[in-house]
């Protein structure tokens, strides 16, 4: 048998419950959506040159990126903790595992 002791788990971080993280990403996936729509709109109505709409797409496609990026502060904002956490495990049953096979 191996020497394992058990070990309380950590209390759980303030920022998993964090209002303001839901309100930042929220509000700014709200602005980056008004934005696409904006130049959505522009590019369907207004007449714009080739160099004006090749812009507009590039700004278009940095939005959606940003978009993501903030989807994932808001979707991996309460899972990171809880991945930090079995990373750890993982780690310290490694270093068992070595001791145990010595």
């Amino acid at each position: 048998m191996t020497d394992t002791r058990l070990v309380p788990a950590p209390p759980r971080l303030q920022e998993i419950t964090w209002l303001w993280r839901r309100c930042f990403s929220f509000g700014l996936a709200a602005l980056i959506l008004v934005l696409l729509a904006g130049i959505i709109w522009s590019l369907g109505h207004l007449t714009l040159g080739q160099g004006a709409v090749n812009a507009l797409t590039g700004i278009a496609f940095a939005l959606i990126a940003l978009l993501f990026a903030d989807m994932l502060v808001y979707v991996g904002g309460a899972t990171t903790y809880e991945l930090v956490q079995l990373a750890q495990a993982a780690k310290i049953d490694i270093s068992l595992g070595k001791r145990g096979g010595q």
